[in-house]
C-alpha cells in the first residue's frame, strides 16, 4: 500500500487506488519486486508472465503518446504553465513531465 501511495503522490489510499488502481477494462500491470536477497529481475518477470499469462512490455511505463501525457498531467495536477516553466533549455516535454511526476511523489514523503 505504501508503494501505491508513493507512486500516486496521494495521502489517501482511496485516492491512490482511483489514480493508479486496476480497472476491469485495463489489462496492463506493473510489477514491483522487493526482496531482502538479490533476485534476478528477468527470472522474476518471466515467472510472473507465466502466472498472469502475459507478455512483459516495459513500454507500459513510457510516456509515449499524447493521451498518456494528458492523463499524467491531469492525474498529477500539472499545468501547461508549470510544465513549460520547469523545462530545462532543450529538454523534451516528456522528460520534464517525468521529473515533475517523480517530484510529486518525493514531496509526499517530505510532507509527512
Amino acid at each position: 500500500m505504501e508503494l501505491l501511495l508513493f507512486a500516486s503522490g496521494e495521502h489517501q489510499i482511496v485516492e491512490a487506488i482511483k489514480l493508479l488502481g486496476v480497472a476491469a477494462s485495463n489489462m496492463e500491470l506493473v510489477l514491483v519486486g522487493l526482496s531482502e536477497i538479490e533476485l534476478d529481475a528477468n527470472v522474476l518477470s518471466s515467472r510472473v508472465a507465466k502466472v498472469v499469462k502475459g507478455v512483459p512490455d516495459d513500454t507500459v511505463l513510457d510516456i509515449g503518446t499524447l493521451p498518456k501525457v494528458r492523463a499524467l498531467k491531469k492525474a498529477y495536477n500539472i499545468s501547461d504553465r508549470e510544465l513549460n516553466s520547469s523545462r530545462m533549455p532543450g529538454e523534451p516535454e516528456k522528460s520534464a513531465l517525468k521529473r515533475l511526476v517523480i517530484e510529486r511523489s518525493a514531496l509526499l514523503v517530505l510532507e509527512n
